[in-house]
């Protein structure tokens, strides 16, 4: 096992951290303690997902005990796991504010005031756009491209043109096309300059 930096492995054994599966595994023991370590910085980003790279750092050699470096190298770790992106910082948030909501609905159902939770509930679906139908996902590696062929049948380009003949096509590249023995001579020219009566 690779225990530098295997993603596979990590995201494989990352949900069974402390599960009996774990334990019969007999993982080693540095790996174990790293997945412990990616685990607490997920779940700190979760819970403050505006934090900066040095704020987690620093929350890293505090909480294990760790040097800078490897702390470092874990937050990377946790970035590639669960992708530095635009959409996995609209997922954390989405998370937050439905606890926030469900929070509040909560209160409010104990408060009896029901006007409240229905408009919390619609807050709900708004923030997890539950009332819009999910996006079509393209499956792009079963699209297949066109294999165009070369043809001599013009009725491809121009329907009901009838096809022309091969043999007058040979006949008219022996007659006009290029052909091993042809010598093509330079010709001079002379620059025709334009006639100021006619401008």
């Amino acid at each position: 096992m690779n225990n530098n930096l295997d993603l596979d492995e990590f995201a494989k054994w990352l949900p069974m951290l402390g599960t009996k599966e774990m334990e019969d595994a007999h993982l080693p023991e540095n790996f174990v303690q790293r997945l412990k370590r990616v685990k607490g910085i997920y779940d700190y980003w979760l819970q403050f997902p505006t934090k900066n790279m040095t704020e987690m750092v620093e929350f890293e050699e505090q909480m294990f005990g760790i040097k800078r470096t490897q702390a470092y190298q874990d937050i990377r770790l946790v970035r590639l796991l669960l992708g530095e992106n635009e959409t996995s910082t609209k997922q954390f948030y989405r998370w937050k504010i439905n606890n926030i909501i469900e929070e509040a609905i909560k209160a409010a159902k104990r408060a009896g005031d029901f006007r409240s939770v229905a408009s919390l509930v619609k807050d709900y679906i708004l923030n997890n756009q539950t009332d819009k139908p999910d996006p079509i996902e393209l499956d792009f590696e079963k699209i297949v491209p066109n294999e165009f062929k070369m043809s001599s049948d013009i009725g491809i380009v121009i329907p009901g043109k009838k096809k022309t003949p091969r043999s007058a096509i040979e006949n008219m590249l022996k007659k006009y096309g290029i052909t091993p023995d042809m010598k093509v001579e330079d010709a001079d020219f002379e620059e025709v300059k334009e006639d100021d009566n006619n401008e």
